[in-house]
């Protein structure tokens, strides 16, 4: 059975009464043992971090942002942070020293991404979604010290690792909507070794400059990666870094924030006049 077939059938009863409190405990474990037991030592934090502001858009879910807050606050004490919330109640969770912007209700992930960018003062920029975790493997550093060395590349991705499967979703199989520019970097070309990707996940450092020449599409609420890296294509070159981790840790059994976050009917509507065709995925070579 495919994962994604797994979880559909935890989902439905009789079994989700089972299903989501073991679930949940499981990823509660997981998550409190990578924060704790990769704790750096005290002294051992990284530096330079002062170039670099951590932007995380979140709706509904002021426990999930607190876990991330609380692994970033563990791992990179000094880091810049700036959350935009378009919660009905936005701000429902200790801050942990970031900057909360309190959006308007359900302006959507693209447009929520789009104000936290507007704010950061940094050249450097870090992109994450609110469901994940940090641990010792997230250091902000290693992304940073890289594209210093390589200015030719944009956007230094890391790989996001699935819990509690431990599973590492790969980016080199997805491709961009048809009528995308051709890349500036051939995709599998390798900089410093790292490879070249037309598609990366939303867990990255990018050049703040090269992120605010696509920005995120404030039409599209939801649906909003695919789009980012297609118009991205052509003038952004994204890397990605299979050493620089952070722990994924979704909440599907959330059935008040899923049943808002797989509305997807508006954003498909709108995707399919922006691309008229279907997306092929294609591997990189």
């Amino acid at each position: 059975m495919r994962r994604s077939e797994l979880m559909r059938a935890l989902r439905l009863p009789p079994v989700r009464w089972a299903a989501a409190p073991a679930y949940r405990a499981l990823v509660a474990g997981q998550v409190a043992w990578f924060t704790r037991a990769t704790r750096p030592s005290r002294g051992k934090h990284p530096t330079g971090l002062g170039n670099v502001t951590l932007i995380v858009k979140t709706f509904e879910r002021p426990h999930v942002v607190q876990r991330l807050l609380r692994s970033v606050r563990v791992h990179m004490p000094t880091l810049n942070v700036v959350v935009a919330d378009d919660s009905a109640q936005p701000g429902g969770f200790d801050p942990q020293g970031a900057t909360v912007l309190k959006l308007p209700y359900q302006v959507g992930v693209s447009a929520g991404r789009n104000a936290a960018l507007d704010h950061v003062p940094t050249p450097f920029v870090a992109v994450v979604d609110d469901d994940f975790v940090f641990g010792s493997h997230s250091h902000i550093s290693r992304p940073l010290r890289w594209l210093e060395v390589h200015p030719q590349v944009d956007i230094c991705a890391g790989q996001p690792v699935d819990l509690p499967d431990l599973r590492r979703p790969r980016y080199d199989l997805r491709g961009l909507y048809p009528g995308a520019p051709p890349p500036r970097v051939a995709w599998g070309d390798v900089i410093g070794g790292m490879r070249v990707h037309a598609v990366v996940p939303n867990f990255f450092l990018g050049r703040t400059d090269s992120v605010r020449r696509v920005r995120w599409d404030p039409a599209l609420k939801r649906i909003d990666h695919l789009d980012f890296f297609s118009r991205a294509s052509g003038d952004l070159v994204s890397v990605l870094d299979p050493g620089w981790l952070a722990y994924h840790a979704k909440t599907p059994f959330d059935a008040r924030y899923m049943a808002h976050r797989t509305n997807f009917a508006q954003d498909q509507a709108a995707l399919a006049r922006k691309w008229p065709k279907p997306s092929t995925p294609r591997a990189s070579p």
